[in-house]
């Protein structure tokens, strides 16, 4: 079940992202954020993320224990990322406190969506 959060942060993406935007997220919102907004995302369903095992990983490594910053932002950019959702299942991934130090566009309760390239 989405939270009122989520949804409200979902709802942000959805009337503010550009079309096409790619957004990072974990597992959970990763698979729910394109249905709800005309956006990418870096891992979403299993069956629909191309190298999914790959993207999975790296999005776990991402939000993981020993990703900082300056480790966390090559990628980001080699990557093409916009925006990363940050929310309880990202933090649960460990302790990465990376997306906060990028400029936050929108909070909704436990939820932040920030910027990580400029528009």
């Amino acid at each position: 079940i989405q939270s009122v959060d989520e949804s409200c942060a979902i709802a942000w993406l959805a009337a503010n992202a550009e079309p096409g935007s790619l957004i990072l997220a974990g597992e959970t919102a990763g698979n729910r954020i394109p249905a709800f907004a005309n956006v990418r995302v870096v891992y979403g369903h299993p069956f629909e993320t191309p190298n999914a095992d790959e993207e999975l990983a790296q999005v776990k490594w991402l939000f993981g224990a020993s990703t900082d910053l300056a480790e966390a932002s090559p990628v980001l950019e080699s990557r093409g990322v916009d925006f990363v959702y940050f929310g309880p299942e990202e933090k649960a991934l460990g302790p990465a406190s990376w997306p906060e130090e990028l400029t936050t566009v929108c909070t909704c309760g436990q939820v932040i969506i920030a910027r990580v390239q400029a528009p």
